[in-house]
């Protein structure tokens, strides 16, 4: 099959476009059943979320290995403390060995209508972002968060 076949099936299986997100927005997630680690958000769209998630977290955690039709509780923080309170479905699990690292995307499940409504109106915002807002090349880089201890 053809390059373009190929990108154009996997743009078909979508439902909704996902948007890569910067490290300049302060964007993370958690799983409160994972612990108070915050994970990487790699993606987002009005139906779900991909995120990076390290091995090390599953190795700390109480709580077993995310598997695929887990349903759980997550958190979208758009900032150090405000958060999106939603629920998950897990759709994905990836393993990097490489980077000892696990990639995981789910839907959005269960969430109230007005969780669901900031998710889309931070997504709308983004979207106007993306066409009219320019980086700054002097501007330093944001240092990650570091992880918070149990």
């Amino acid at each position: 099959m053809a390059k373009n076949s190929k990108e154009q099936l996997k743009a078909e299986r979508r439902r909704a476009r996902r948007r890569p997100v910067l490290e300049t927005f302060s964007l993370s997630a958690s799983f409160p059943v994972l612990g108070p680690h915050r994970l990487e958000v790699e993606d987002l769209s009005e139906i779900g979320v991909g995120i990076r998630i390290d091995a090390e977290v599953f190795e700390h955690a109480a709580a077993p290995m995310i598997e695929p039709g887990d349903q759980m509780e997550f958190h979208l923080y758009l900032n150090r403390s405000l958060f999106i309170p939603l629920h998950l479905r897990v759709a994905r699990v990836v393993e990097l060995a490489q980077k000892r690292q696990f990639l995981v995307g789910g839907e959005f499940e269960g969430c109230s209508e007005g969780a669901i409504e900031a998710v889309e109106s931070f997504l709308g915002v983004l979207d106007v972002l993306v066409d009219s807002v320019r980086m700054d090349p002097t501007a330093k880089p944001q240092k990650k968060l570091p992880r918070r201890s149990r």
